[in-house]
């Protein structure tokens, strides 16, 4: 016997068994439809025998077996496919579904039951609508002389508004006219609805930011509300936009800044008189020749010094540095002025100031050389030849000196105090110099040596950065590419402490990060006046990273055991360090994240 022989033997035996159900799974197994459908119908699987019906093409017998179920509406549906819509519209009420039969007559022409089913369900002016469509005027005259039929229009469209937005917030509608959204938010906004508001706003991929604006532009009160709006549903550009219409530039500026439109942020800040605040944004957006001007006027001179370097006005940015005690980074920029450049020799000036003082005097010479080298002395050369005669005299190159000062005498016979040094300077009797000053060259005999001069004395200083490589061994720092730690290192002042000097006070805000570069300290748990080390850290080590990213109270208290000199970041530079730079900010979070897992972890190894 085949295969399909022994299955349907085994068919008939559930059958005869009256094992209806199984019996119907096995002839449907069999691709016998009908004696499946005849089984399921018995087993009281009648949806079953219905849906088999529907695949094979029966829809009557399928519409009828869900009747006679009880499943109005999958007859209905069925009827609908074969076009029989006066059976679905039928089906649909026997449903208690009336407005989905009223739709189906519509649809299938037959405007007055359809009419009378809408006129049911209170849809007064839908019911018009459909007598008049059937020509029975006379009906839907009276049926206005009867009703208010303008208010119930208002009331039909507010229903439709209503179902509309129904479906746009289930997500059913999946595409949707834009001016239509746009139409239905606005509705929201103006019965206040703000949290229906927000959910349609933020279900829709495209932006219908700008048509929401624009429709409501010289409403100030929807405004408002469009605002709130927009805010709740974080699209904080737009909510700018809308603030600043309304005149509230400084609610506007915060919300730019948060939506990282720096540039309009910046705007709107310098407009209200915020500078640093102006500043801080313009740097962010890359306009850092705004930003340092902004910085400078609201006395943030660190900040606008390192946005001057940034847009490579090196003489500013040297200046500003020296200026607040950044001689070495002075040095660094103010040797990046060009021969060229107007500010060239003031540059140079200041240069051999920091130079000077710091004890590197012929370096100093060298530099005031560099300047004077073929340029006519004149009011900007002046000072430098008189530094360069200054200088020579206090190294005892008394004769070199002379030459200097008397040239200046011959320039100008009241230049400084020129003439009552010379006078000092004659009674002294000097050796005799080795080398002669280089004054500046006047003839076009003296260009070939004037040139090879020049080449020599152009010879840049290079600052040597003391305890650098302590700040690159640092974790929070270990992400940062060299041109960044140098930045970080460039924030850094040296600060000293005596034995037993409190550096860090526990329970109290931290202020700053501090690098050791000598000495030790000890780290303290108080408890109940009683005072627990916890450890010993020595040079290399850092302490109070924490506060850089924290205002909560310090875990322990930090006391030098020995002399200590140490690197430190104040909290509020770091902050400016950041926020100048989003990329920079990145890493060291990223790293300050990395340490902080790895602490949660060695502290969970511990307890375990």
């Amino acid at each position: 016997m085949s295969n399909y022989g022994q299955l349907a033997d085994r068919a008939d035996k559930l059958e005869k068994a009256q094992k209806w159900d199984e019996a119907g799974e096995m002839w449907e197994r069999l691709g016998d439809t009908d004696r499946a459908i005849a089984a399921y119908k018995r087993s009281g699987k009648g949806e079953r025998a219905a849906q088999l019906l529907l695949t094979s093409g029966r829809f009557k017998e399928s519409a009828a077996t869900y009747q006679s179920m009880g499943l109005y509406a999958q007859a209905a549906g069925v009827y609908e496919r074969m076009n029989a819509f006066d059976d679905a519209a039928r089906c649909y009420l026997r449903g208690n579904q009336r407005e989905q039969a009223a739709l189906t007559w519509e649809k299938a022409g037959a405007c007055v039951d359809a009419a009378k089913v809408f006129y049911t369900l209170g849809n007064v002016h839908k019911a018009v609508q459909l007598y008049e469509r059937a020509g029975d005027t006379a009906t839907a005259q009276a049926l206005r002389n009867k009703h208010d039929l303008a208010g119930l229009e208002k009331q039909s469209k507010q229903d439709a508004a209503e179902q509309h937005i129904a479906r746009l917030l289930s997500g059913e509608a999946g595409f949707a006219n834009e001016q239509q959204v746009v139409r239905a938010v606005l509705y929201l906004l103006q019965r206040d609805r703000l949290a229906d508001g927000v959910r349609l706003y933020s279900q829709c991929r495209e932006d219908i930011g700008y048509p929401l604006i624009t429709a409501v532009t010289g409403q100030p009160e929807i405004e408002k509300r469009l605002a709130k709006m927009l805010y709740a549903a974080k699209d904080y550009y737009k909510t700018a936009q809308v603030l600043e219409n309304l005149g509230k530039p400084e609610q506007a500026a915060m919300l730019y800044e948060r939506g990282d439109a720096f540039d309009l942020a910046a705007e709107l800040y310098a407009k209200i008189g915020n500078d640093e605040k102006a500043a801080e944004m313009f740097e962010r957006s890359n306009k850092y020749s705004e930003a340092a001007v902004l910085y400078l006027r609201a006395g943030k001179n660190d900040r606008a010094a390192i946005n001057y370097e940034r847009c490579q006005d090196y003489f500013l940015a040297g200046k500003l540095f020296f200026e607040i005690g950044k001689a070495n980074k002075s040095l660094q920029l103010l040797q990046r002025v060009q021969r060229t450049e107007p500010r060239f020799v003031d540059a140079t000036l200041m240069m051999g100031q920091i130079l000077t003082t710091g004890g590197y005097k012929d370096l100093a010479l060298t530099k005031y050389q560099e300047a004077m080298i073929e340029r006519k002395l004149d009011d900007a050369v002046a000072p430098v030849q008189y530094r360069m005669g200054l200088l020579l005299q206090e190294l005892g190159r008394v004769a070199e000196a002379k030459k200097f000062f008397e040239g200046l005498l011959s320039w100008r016979f009241d230049y400084e105090d020129v003439k009552a040094r010379l006078e000092g300077l004659a009674a002294v009797d000097p050796a005799p110099s080795l080398a002669s000053a280089p004054v500046a060259a006047t003839t076009d005999s003296a260009e070939t040596s004037a040139a090879a001069a020049l080449e020599q004395a152009q010879a840049h200083v290079v600052t040597i950065m003391d305890g650098f490589e302590l700040l690159k061994e640092i974790k929070l720092f270990s992400e940062l590419s060299l041109d960044e730690t140098r930045a970080v290192y460039h924030m850094t002042e040296r600060l000293t402490f005596d034995p037993n000097q409190i550096m860090i006070e526990q329970g109290k805000p931290g202020e700053a990060l501090y690098v050791l570069r000598s000495g030790k300290v000890s780290v303290r748990r108080v408890a109940n006046g009683q005072e627990i080390e916890l450890a010993q850290l020595g040079a290399g080590a850092p302490v109070g990273e924490m506060s850089l990213f924290d205002d909560s109270p310090t875990s322990a208290r930090v006391v030098a055991i020995e002399p200590v000199e140490a690197f430190t970041i104040s909290k509020e530079s770091f902050h400016d360090l950041l926020a100048g730079s989003d990329k920079l900010g990145l890493r060291i979070y990223s790293a300050f994240v990395k340490t902080l897992t790895e602490r949660l972890r060695e502290t969970s190894a511990r307890a375990s």
